[in-house]
């Protein structure tokens, strides 16, 4: 059994389902942790108004992070990273160049999509539907770009890598945040605030945008349905979203749960 001080959890194919529910044996689980002293750190791409939506289906004392780690706040620490004018406009003019078939810029307050595929569609916030004349007074934290030429999205990552951040958890998407942004600098930040050793953290993903968050903590757990590149990163590999995978681990590893 190890010391476990903190987990943190990707979102999707990790916490939730393929029917994106919670289930309830992992959701217990989370709340023996929280009672044994363990903080629960969400981490995902995803909006941070949807991960607060998802930790409150779990327990109050739940953080959260969003934008793979471009925004969070509580009283200790403020994270909040969004995409710099400069960086943003010339991502919107590589976007129209490349005919990228579908992509949502995503703020707190507002998101500007390329269509209404209700995937991407929030009820906590507007969306607009996007066109490369209309001036953006909104901050931008997360660019999610979505297209099926592979070959498209690769030239295009070669385009912008050195000035912005670049992602997947998908292998026909791509995640642009500001240059500084990932999971992994994220847990850093938290490390350093809270005095945690990486000896001590454990953290559960299934694709490559939870690589970086792997190599801050000793024990990162693979989902069983995880891609094969971050199987080959994992400490170790668990059972699928749809199968406990997270409980299961957590009982193996963590003393009293």
């Amino acid at each position: 059994m190890h010391d476990i001080k903190a987990i943190f959890l990707d979102l999707d194919g990790t916490l939730l389902t393929s029917d994106k529910q919670i289930d309830d044996k992992d959701k217990n689980t989370l709340i023996r942790c929280l009672n044994k002293g363990i903080k629960i750190i969400l981490v995902s791409g995803r909006p941070i108004f949807y991960v607060e939506s998802i930790a409150k289906q779990i327990d109050p004392r739940v953080i959260c992070m969003g934008y793979n780690g471009a925004y969070f706040r509580d009283s200790c620490l403020e994270i909040n990273q969004c995409i710099s004018a400069k960086h943003l406009q010339q991502i919107r003019e590589l976007l129209d160049a490349y005919s990228i078939q579908k992509y949502y810029l995503k703020g707190l307050h507002a998101i500007y999509s390329s269509d209404m595929d209700q995937r991407f569609i929030y009820k906590e916030v507007p969306t607009y539907l996007y066109t490369k004349e209309e001036k953006i007074d909104a901050d931008i934290y997360k660019i999610l770009m979505v297209d099926s030429r592979l070959d498209v999205l690769e030239d295009f990552k070669k385009q912008v890598q050195d000035f912005v951040s670049v992602t997947s958890s998908h292998i026909s998407s791509l995640d642009i945040m500001d240059k500084s942004v990932n999971k992994g600098n994220a847990i850093n930040a938290l490390m350093q605030t809270y005095k945690w050793n990486q000896d001590n953290l454990m953290a559960f993903g299934d694709s490559l945008n939870d690589i970086d968050m792997f190599e801050h903590v000793k024990y990162s757990i693979a989902m069983g349905n995880g891609m094969d590149v971050i199987k080959e990163k994992a400490w170790d590999i668990t059972t699928s979203n749809d199968e406990n995978g997270i409980t299961l681990a957590i009982k193996k590893y963590v003393e009293g749960i």
